[in-house]
C-alpha cells in the first residue's frame, strides 16, 4: 500500500464530526461572516428596494469613507456627549444628596433604597418618549439629560450607600 492510498482510506475512515473538528475555528467566523453578508444584500435588493430603510452593504460601506459623513457624525456627537455629560452629573448629584439623607436620617433607608430600585427598573424606551414631551419638543436635550441622569442613578445610590 502506498502513502497516497493509505491517506485516502484514512480520510475516508474519518467521520464528519471529525473532519468538522478538523476545520480550523476561524472558518466558521468568516462563513458566518459572508452568510451575514449575503442575507443583507438580499434583504436590501429585494424586500426593502422601494423604501430605502436598508441600505446594501456597498452603500453602507461608501458612506463610511465618505468625508462629509463623519464630519456630521463629529458635529452630532459633541451633543450627545455633553447631554451625557450633563446626566451623569445631575444623576450621580441626585444620589449623593439621597445617600447624604440617609445617613444623616437611617429611618429613611428603607424608602431610598425603593426609590432606587424603581428608578433602575423603569424602561428608558418607554419613559423616553414622555419625557420628550414634558421637556419639550423644542429642547429634546432636556430628555436626553433626564434619561443619561436615570442610567447612572441607582448604581450611585448604592455605591454611596455602601
Amino acid at each position: 500500500m502506498t502513502v497516497a492510498t493509505a491517506e485516502r482510506s484514512l480520510v475516508s475512515d474519518l467521520t464528519l464530526r471529525e473532519r468538522i473538528e478538523a476545520v480550523p475555528t476561524w472558518v466558521g467566523g468568516v462563513v458566518g461572516t459572508l452568510a451575514i453578508l449575503v442575507m443583507w444584500w438580499l434583504a436590501s435588493a429585494l424586500l426593502f428596494q422601494s423604501s430605502n430603510a436598508v441600505p446594501s452593504p456597498l452603500a453602507v460601506l461608501s458612506k463610511f469613507f465618505s468625508g462629509q459623513e463623519w464630519r456630521n457624525t463629529l458635529t452630532n456627537s459633541a451633543g450627545t456627549l455633553s447631554a451625557a455629560g450633563q446626566g451623569y452629573l445631575w444623576g450621580n448629584l441626585a444620589a449623593l444628596v439621597l445617600a447624604v439623607v440617609v445617613l444623616l436620617l437611617p429611618v429613611l433607608e428603607q424608602v431610598a433604597t425603593q426609590v432606587a430600585i424603581v428608578t433602575y427598573c423603569m424602561p428608558l424606551v418607554a419613559i423616553g418618549p414622555i419625557l420628550v414631551i414634558v421637556a419639550g419638543r423644542d429642547a429634546p436635550q432636556g430628555a436626553s439629560i433626564a434619561l443619561a441622569a436615570l442610567s447612572v442613578f441607582f448604581t450611585s445610590v448604592v455605591g454611596a450607600l455602601l
